[in-house]
Protein backbone atom coordinates (compact mmCIF):
# COMPACT_ATOMS: atom_id res chain seq x y z
CA UNK A 1 0.00 0.00 0.00
CA UNK A 2 2.82 2.26 0.99
CA UNK A 3 3.71 2.25 -3.01
CA UNK A 4 0.94 3.45 -4.34
CA UNK A 5 0.15 7.31 -5.04
CA UNK A 6 -3.54 7.24 -3.44
CA UNK A 7 -4.11 4.31 -1.41
CA UNK A 8 -7.61 5.04 -0.06
CA UNK A 9 -8.34 5.04 -4.45
CA UNK A 10 -8.80 1.55 -4.26
CA UNK A 11 -10.27 -0.89 -2.07
CA UNK A 12 -8.15 -2.33 -0.16
CA UNK A 13 -6.77 -2.98 2.91
CA UNK A 14 -4.18 -4.87 5.34
CA UNK A 15 -5.00 -8.28 6.21
CA UNK A 16 -1.46 -9.75 7.62
CA UNK A 17 2.38 -9.00 8.17
CA UNK A 18 4.67 -11.95 7.71
CA UNK A 19 8.16 -12.02 7.00
CA UNK A 20 9.14 -13.73 3.38
CA UNK A 21 11.45 -16.31 2.92
CA UNK A 22 15.06 -15.42 2.74
CA UNK A 23 13.97 -11.73 3.69
CA UNK A 24 14.34 -9.78 6.52
CA UNK A 25 11.57 -6.95 6.67
CA UNK A 26 8.14 -7.78 7.35
CA UNK A 27 5.88 -7.07 4.30
CA UNK A 28 1.90 -6.15 4.66
CA UNK A 29 -0.39 -8.43 2.73
CA UNK A 30 -3.42 -7.06 1.72
CA UNK A 31 -7.01 -8.05 0.47
CA UNK A 32 -8.63 -6.40 -2.24
CA UNK A 33 -13.06 -6.16 -1.63
CA UNK A 34 -13.34 -4.74 -4.92
CA UNK A 35 -15.85 -7.18 -5.72
CA UNK A 36 -17.91 -7.45 -2.32
CA UNK A 37 -21.07 -6.46 -1.94
CA UNK A 38 -21.70 -2.86 -1.40
CA UNK A 39 -22.59 -3.25 2.69
CA UNK A 40 -19.64 -5.35 3.19
CA UNK A 41 -17.19 -3.52 1.08
CA UNK A 42 -18.61 -0.04 2.93
CA UNK A 43 -17.85 -1.95 6.43
CA UNK A 44 -14.44 -2.93 5.28
CA UNK A 45 -13.78 0.77 4.01
CA UNK A 46 -14.74 1.35 7.05
CA UNK A 47 -11.91 -0.31 8.93
CA UNK A 48 -9.02 0.27 6.68
CA UNK A 49 -7.61 3.44 8.61
CA UNK A 50 -7.61 1.15 11.60
CA UNK A 51 -6.40 -1.70 10.51
CA UNK A 52 -3.12 0.57 8.65
CA UNK A 53 -2.83 2.42 11.99
CA UNK A 54 -2.55 -0.95 13.98
CA UNK A 55 0.14 -2.66 11.48
CA UNK A 56 1.96 1.16 11.62
CA UNK A 57 2.06 0.11 15.60
CA UNK A 58 2.98 -3.54 14.98
CA UNK A 59 6.32 -1.99 13.25
CA UNK A 60 6.68 0.06 15.97
CA UNK A 61 6.38 -2.58 18.44
CA UNK A 62 3.51 -0.54 20.19
CA UNK A 63 1.82 -3.88 20.94
CA UNK A 64 -0.56 -1.91 23.19
CA UNK A 65 -1.40 0.82 20.42
CA UNK A 66 -2.02 -1.59 17.91
CA UNK A 67 -4.07 -3.85 19.71
CA UNK A 68 -6.74 -1.13 20.54
CA UNK A 69 -6.80 -0.26 16.92
CA UNK A 70 -7.78 -4.18 16.34
CA UNK A 71 -9.97 -3.99 18.74
CA UNK A 72 -12.03 -1.20 17.95
CA UNK A 73 -11.57 -2.13 14.14
CA UNK A 74 -13.67 -5.70 15.48
CA UNK A 75 -16.15 -3.52 16.89
CA UNK A 76 -16.73 -1.66 13.51
CA UNK A 77 -16.89 -4.85 12.15
CA UNK A 78 -17.40 -8.25 14.19
CA UNK A 79 -15.96 -11.47 13.42
CA UNK A 80 -13.24 -9.69 10.83
CA UNK A 81 -10.89 -12.12 10.43
CA UNK A 82 -8.19 -9.67 8.85
CA UNK A 83 -8.66 -8.19 12.12
CA UNK A 84 -8.35 -11.19 13.99
CA UNK A 85 -5.39 -12.06 12.52
CA UNK A 86 -3.66 -8.81 12.99
CA UNK A 87 -4.73 -9.11 16.64
CA UNK A 88 -3.37 -12.39 17.30
CA UNK A 89 -0.31 -10.39 16.41
CA UNK A 90 -0.09 -8.67 19.46
CA UNK A 91 -0.28 -11.55 22.02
Amino acid sequence: MESLADPKAYDIRPIDVVVVKGKTHPVTICEVFQRDPAELRAAKAGTRDLLQSGVEALARRDLVGARQLFEESLQKLPGDMAANNLLQKCA
